[in-house]
This record gives structure tokens, sequence and C-alpha cells, in this order.
């Protein structure tokens, strides 16, 4: 009897090829066969060869930073694979200082902050819309529209100032952010840690926020337009409830008995001398007040608004004035930014064109940006030589108030509006007789008091 011992083997093929991408070959790629270990790696000049199985597929080639590419098998024993970038892997390129890292090789705190997120809330500057975005940045916003927020990174290090760097295109900016318009942000990085002190000294004691703009590539022109509009409307559930003009008279009444006192020895003028409290048809005539004032003085023929013979009749709001109402209304804001993108081999460009309108959601408070940024970059003698202009031009229109004057462009006033609301008394109505706005002149009412 004779035994017949036998082994199968494997049938391979021999594959060899080239990967590079756009401009060069592309070293230690990885080539692996489908759905299987067997693979090598690119050598320096980009070229592989590999035994693979007679039955295999595919061949998939990926590196870092490149879009895998699958490679049908069909009898060719001679490929050449071109990878293209991948542009989810570039986002990990972090800005810091005069150069760029990847994140995964930083040792310092950098947030990087979403861009697209950015754009798509209505805002008048940059940093308002990152409010809430970027872990350990605070950002507080004094409620006037385009006025600038405060932005803190460390907290509050000094009684002096808090405010950290701003370097858009790697130059240190000073001016106001809200001239700066958030459509032609490309990235925003913030530099939160001491390690930014190394590049920039002690400029950078409190933080440092980078902005990189728009740039544009080589290709065919691209056109965008982008807008949008929308209505900030106040919660009026949520004002304070004031007490009606008989209410605040009858609190004064009881606290004067209650003190022993006789309410009308001291509100005579304005809520008589009774009992109770009488609200009055007229709180000024001319120069008579509250319960003085007869029908003869508040004869609207006598009424007279020139400042050398001036005299105002205002009657009373017995219903009682609501003042927060009456400094608040539904505020409209609308944008529109109108782009272009292109370039050559030796020239890009990026240029845009913007309107901002934001009313604010206090009467009388507005802001309206006019933009126009420009950035062109030609390079000559094979890329030995570049140069070119980044510009913005900015125009910008507002009123408003401010809570704040340490910020050079903020607006001013002598009180806060909303403080005020809380010091008038209801009885004070808006208007003259003659439509004028009434004022607080009249027994009891210059000094701020309404509970």
């Amino acid at each position: 009897m004779m035994a017949l011992l036998g082994q199968a083997q494997t049938v391979t093929i021999s594959v060899s090829g080239k990967v590079s991408d756009k401009t060069q070959p592309l070293p230690g790629v990885s080539v692996v066969v489908q759905n299987s270990t067997v693979g090598t790696a690119t050598q320096a000049d980009g070229s592989f060869q590999l035994q693979v199985p007679a039955t295999a597929k595919a061949l998939v080639v990926s590196s870092v930073g490149y879009v895998s590419q699958t490679i049908p098998l069909t009898g060719q024993s001679s490929i050449q694979v071109t990878l293209a970038e991948d542009a989810k892997a570039l986002d990990e390129v972090v800005v810091v200082g005069y150069g760029t890292q990847r994140k995964q090789d930083l040792t310092g705190a950098v947030a990087i902050a979403d861009i697209e997120a950015l754009k798509a809330q209505p805002a008048a500057s940059a940093t308002e819309a990152l409010q809430g975005k970027v872990a350990g940045v605070n950002i507080v916003n004094d409620g006037s529209p385009g006025s600038t927020p405060q932005i803190r990174i460390r907290g509050y290090s000094t009684i002096n100032n808090n405010e950290p760097l701003y370097v858009i295109d790697g130059v240190p900016y000073q001016g106001q952010l809200s001239w700066f318009n958030q459509s032609d942000i490309q990235t925003l990085q913030v530099l939160k840690d001491a390690s930014a002190a190394s590049i920039y000294g002690s400029r950078a004691n409190n933080g440092v926020v980078i902005i990189t703009t728009k740039r544009g590539k080589d290709g065919p022109s691209e056109i965008t337009f982008d807008s949008y509009y929308g209505v900030s409307t106040p919660v009026r559930s949520r004002f304070p409830e004031f007490l009606t003009p008989q209410q605040y008279a009858d609190y004064l009444f009881q606290g004067y008995t209650n003190a022993g006192l006789n309410p009308g020895d001291y509100l005579g003028d304005q809520y008589g001398r009774g009992a109770t409290a009488v609200l009055p048809e007229y709180l000024r005539a001319g120069s008579v007040t509250g319960q003085n004032v007869t029908p003869a003085d508040a004869d609207p023929a006598r009424y007279s608004n020139d400042p050398n013979n001036y005299y105002q009749i205002t009657r009373a709001s017995r219903e009682g004035t609501d003042w927060m109402r009456a400094i608040t209304r539904s505020a409209p804001v609308q944008s529109y930014q109108l782009g272009a993108t292109g370039g050559s081999k030796n020239t890009a460009y990026a240029l845009s064109i913007g309107y901002q309108d934001q009313q604010g959601i206090l009467k009388y408070t507005d802001f309206k940006r006019y933009s126009l940024r420009a950035n062109v970059q030609t390079a000559a003698f094979n890329n030995r030589l570049r140069f070119g202009e980044n510009m913005l031009f900015s125009r910008t229109e507002g009123t408003g108030f401010s809570t704040s004057n340490t910020t050079p462009g903020d607006y001013l006033v002598e009180d806060n509006p909303v403080n005020s609301v809380y010091k008038q008394q209801t009885i004070i109505p808006l208007y003259d007789i003659a439509g004028n706005f009434a004022g607080s002149q009249g027994t009891g009412l210059g000094d701020g008091k309404q509970p």
C-alpha cells in the first residue's frame, strides 16, 4: 500500500505601483489587500511592491491626512494612485502665534470655535456670537446693539485692563470688534494659558484671540450670498408689576398715618388733605401743581413751549403708565453679505461686502454697519516672492446705552433706561396735553421712588 501526501499552495501575483498627491510622491502610505492583513508601505519615492493572493479583489490605500482609496484589481499588475487631501483632517491644524500646529501636538490650552455655528447665529460681532461656544471663555454683553462685549479668558486678574489680545491675520488688532464682519472669518482660536506670553509677551497676559480671514484659492470664481432676518421680542410676562397710582397714593397715606403724621401736611398739593388719598386731574399747569390746578390754569390756550414764556400742562395718568412697555419694542435684525473668491496659479483673491441693521428692544437703540474687505495675494518668481494686501473698511452708525465708559466707541448716557423704569412713578404720563414728553415736574415726582 502506498500513501500519497500533498500540500495545497496559494497562488500569488505581484502588484507594484506608486502613490502620490497632487505635487509629490508620498512615502509611508499603507497599501493593504482588502479584508486581509496582507500589506506593505510605500518607499521614500512613493513606490511599493506587494505579493497578493490571486483571489484578491482590491487594494486599500490610506494615509493620515488623505482620503482613503479602494483600487480594484482587475488583472492589472501596475497601478498609479493619487490621494486627495482630507479636509476634515486639515481642520485639526491650529493657528498658534506665527505658525500652525496639529491639535494633537499641542501642550497648551487652545479652544477652536465652530465657525459654521457662529455664522448661523445672528449677532452683531464675532465675539457676541462666541458666547457659550468656547469652554473657559466668559463673554458679557450689556445688550446694546453693536456694543463690544467683555471677554474674560482668565477671569479678572487686575483692576485695570482685562481684555485679551486680538490678532487678525497675524497683526494685533486695536479696533472695535463690532466693526468686523463675522462672515469674513475663516478660523477662530483662543489661546487660554500662559504659553501665549512666550510669543506675544505681556500683551497676552489676558489670553489671545486669533482670527484668520477668508483667503482665495486656485480655481474658478465662487460667488456666495448670505442673509438672515429675525425679530427680537421682549418677554413682557416677565416685566415687573408696579403699584397703580391709587395704590401708591394709599401706600404713602398709610405710611404717614403709621408715623403719627397728617398725610395732608406733606402730600396736600398732590393727593389732597382728606382722610384718604385723591388722585389729581392735573400734575402741573404752569407753576401750579396737583390739587391746586384750576380749570383756568389748565386752559389749553395757555400752553406754550417758548423758553421765554414756558407754560406746560400735564394731565395725571390715573390708570397708570406702564413704563417698561413704553421703552421696549419688537426689534428686527437683518444682515446681507456678498462674497467672491477665486484665483489662478499665481494670484488668489477674496472679496466681500456686507450690510447689517440691528434694532434694539429698547427704543431709540440701533446699530448699522457697512463693511468691505479685500484679501489679495500674488506670487512671483516661482513662488519665491509673495505679496498682497489685506484691507478692511467699516462704517458703523448707532445710538444706544452703555453701562461702562471704559470702551472707546461705546455709547454713554447719564443713566440706564431700565434702571429709570424702576424709579418713575406710574402717575406720570408719557406726554403732556400737546403731545410733547411730559417729564417729571410736579409735587413729589422729581425723585425716583416707585415701589
